[in-house]
């Protein structure tokens, strides 16, 4: 009988929780828990914001030194002005282009005032990229509004090396122009056809590695240049399939029966190319830098993948900056284009001129266009059709694109999503844009912005 009291005591020091008590500690729980996801949705969308905003720095990091590469090269081993440059080989009376129209525009850098929106066919682009019209819808829904250039760029722009060799009027091959065989041991051709070791590499590699130097683009004509000993120049198109290697021997070929001239043609005062004198040959490329929206061709298959159906905040109406290669036909090649850097929103070129209508010593010698002149301020020098000399001043030259002395550009990208429903304007007389919206929406990405200058050191001296 005495157990019993021990009995129940221990029952009762061995009750479990209520109903009330497990409630509490189970709401107290998903509130910490709650709580916990919260923390990780934020610190998570925080983490992927600062990885979107560090992707679009890097991107538009990494096209502006492709940007500057680029420009530094306007140029480089080709002419500033085929119709003024008193360096090219013609017949008196005549110029540089030597009456071939794929010539006659021949220069050193075109800046295209809003060019990414509207296609230029003023020197021989007929194929001028063309955007889609939601992009000037697009442009014009920010502020400031945006009103993108284009820049062509012409040098030697895949090698910078000159290939030495001679005329050779046996060789077969070609489209009916000149043939030129290179040095066997010309140290530039050398590079291409033996190892670092001193072996020939496989014929297909050495001939695949020389058709890319003179066409980017396979089945595509671009220019040569052509030095005669006399150190004037002969510009010319190259054939479809400009190069040729046989028997380890190679060859280029060029379109013109007129690719260079003799002295008799030049009538001995613009140099000339004479019988199996050594005489040097150089790759030209135009480029042309814009922004826009490219569907077919090699991006065919892409576009698909452009638009985000399920969700068109991550791409809708995206653009993306462009590097496309310009045949010697004019037309921009924008099958094969390059896409530089994703989710380009502007590009804004700027650029400073020698002016010759200014004395020398004057302080006014420089003229400089910044990134909100207009056109028709811009065009005389960097877009003017170079056909025409006008205006000429005497012993000082002409205006033109080859007056061009350095190129300021201004870049910008955005992040692939928005993450902001307000814009952030920039400060009082600043055009730097912070906040990109998408067009349709009231949501705005982030935008980095970079911004910098390259002095073309290759049209340094050209004042004619």
């Amino acid at each position: 009988m005495r157990r019993w009291p021990l009995l129940r005591s221990a029952r009762v020091g061995a009750r479990g929780f209520t109903l009330i008590e497990l409630l509490v500690s189970m709401v107290a729980g998903l509130v910490v828990a709650l709580a916990v996801v919260t923390l990780s949705k934020n610190v998570a969308n925080q983490f992927y914001e600062e990885v979107r905003a560090s992707s679009a720095e890097t991107s538009v990091r990494l096209a502006s030194q492709r940007l500057r590469a680029d420009i530094s090269r306007a140029g480089l081993m080709t002419t500033g002005n085929i119709v003024a440059d008193p360096r090219t080989a013609h017949a008196p009376g005549g110029n540089g282009a030597k009456g071939d129209a794929e010539l006659q525009h021949l220069t050193g850098v075109r800046i295209i005032t809003r060019g990414s929106m509207t296609p230029d066919n003023r020197f021989g682009m007929a194929n001028a990229p063309a955007p889609p019209g939601t992009f000037v819808a697009q442009a014009n829904a920010q502020a400031p509004v945006l009103t993108p250039d284009a820049l062509a760029i012409y040098g030697n722009l895949t090698s910078g090396d000159e290939y030495f060799g001679s005329l050779d009027p046996s060789a077969t091959g070609g489209c009916g122009g000149r043939a030129i065989r290179l040095n066997a041991d010309d140290p530039s051709l050398l590079r291409i056809i033996n190892t670092p070791a001193g072996a020939p590499v496989p014929p297909a590699q050495a001939l695949s590695a020389l058709t890319q130097i003179f066409a980017p683009v396979g089945g595509q004509r671009f220019y040569a240049r052509v030095t005669d000993t006399k150190g004037f120049y002969h510009y010319a198109t190259t054939c479809d399939v400009p190069v040729a290697i046989n028997a380890g021997t190679a060859f280029v070929f060029l379109r013109n029966t007129n690719a260079t001239l003799t002295s008799l043609e030049t009538g001995s005062q613009f140099g000339g190319v004479d019988g199996f004198e050594t005489i040097s040959i150089s790759p030209v490329q135009g480029a042309y830098w814009f922004i826009g929206k490219v569907t077919g061709g090699d991006h065919a298959a892409a576009s698909p993948l452009t638009e985000n159906a399920s969700n068109p905040f991550l791409s809708t109406h995206k653009y993306d900056l462009y590097r496309a290669w310009i045949s010697a036909s004019g037309g921009v090649l924008v099958n094969d284009a390059e896409v530089v850097a994703e989710f380009a929103v502007d590009l804004k070129l700027g650029f400073t001129v020698d002016d010759p209508t200014q004395p020398e010593t004057t302080n006014a010698k420089s003229r400089v266009f910044g990134f909100d002149a207009t056109a028709s301020d811009r065009d005389p020098w960097a877009n003017r059709d170079i056909t025409t000399l006008s205006p000429v001043m005497p012993g000082r030259g002409s205006a033109g694109p080859h007056r061009i002395r350095s190129v300021r550009y201004r870049l910008s990208t955005r992040t692939a999503a928005p993450d902001r429903d307000q814009a952030l304007p920039p400060p009082t007389g600043s055009d730097f844009m912070y906040r990109y919206r998408l067009q349709g929406t009231n949501r705005y990405a982030r935008v980095r912005v970079t911004q910098g200058e390259v002095a073309l050191v290759n049209q340094a001296r050209m004042t004619y």
